[in-house]
This record gives C-alpha cells, sequence and structure tokens, in this order.
C-alpha cells in the first residue's frame, strides 16, 4: 500500500556525551515529525533478544530527564508539541517532535 509518508534515519549522534538518533518522516514532501532516541550509552537500541518493557520504561524516564534539561517541562507551542512516551503496542520507548499542519 502506497503512502504520502517518506522516513529518512540520520545514524547514532554524538551530542555533549549522549548518543541520539534521529529519524525524520514527510507528509507530502513536507517535514512533519522527528522522531528520536537519546542514551548515555552507544548503539543502545533494543533488539526483541535484549527487549524489556522495564528497560523501556526507563529510556522514557531518560529522555524526560534530557528534554527538561533541553527544553523545560513545557513542551506544547503554537507550532507544534515535543513528546516522549513508552508506546504499549509498539513495545517500546521514543520521543519525538510533531509539528501542527496548518
Amino acid at each position: 500500500m502506497q503512502n504520502d509518508w517518506k522516513w529518512l534515519r540520520i545514524g547514532e549522534t554524538l551530542d555533549e556525551g549522549f548518543y541520539v538518533t534521529l529519524s525524520l518522516a514527510f507528509s507530502k514532501e513536507k517535514l512533519s515529525i522527528i522522531t528520536f532516541n537519546v542514551s548515555d550509552k552507544k548503539g543502545s537500541l533494543s533488539t526483541w533478544e535484549t527487549w524489556s518493557e522495564q528497560e523501556e520504561r526507563g529510556k522514557v524516564a531518560f529522555m524526560n530527564d534530557w528534554l527538561s534539561q533541553k527544553v523545560g517541562g513545557g513542551r506544547k507551542y503554537d507550532w507544534g508539541e515535543i513528546w516522549c512516551e513508552y508506546d504499549p503496542k509498539g513495545a517500546s520507548a521514543g520521543a519525538g517532535i510533531r509539528y501542527f499542519q496548518g
């Protein structure tokens, strides 16, 4: 099934001692979502062999702390929002920036 979404993954980069992996999502050629993972360990993305819900929820807490240091507690803006959550359906931690379409 074809849709209007295109994803670009940017590999792990080092930012002030933290490893950040970014993915950019474009809808109809416009940047709509940036997702990211942040860790203090290189190559920390989980595999099914190493996965645990407790570890994923720990990643959410870690990324929430990191986001609080970077942008503070309020994360809703006129242009969009910055989020961090555990997705039980996807069984993973995630964070990102979602732009409101206008």
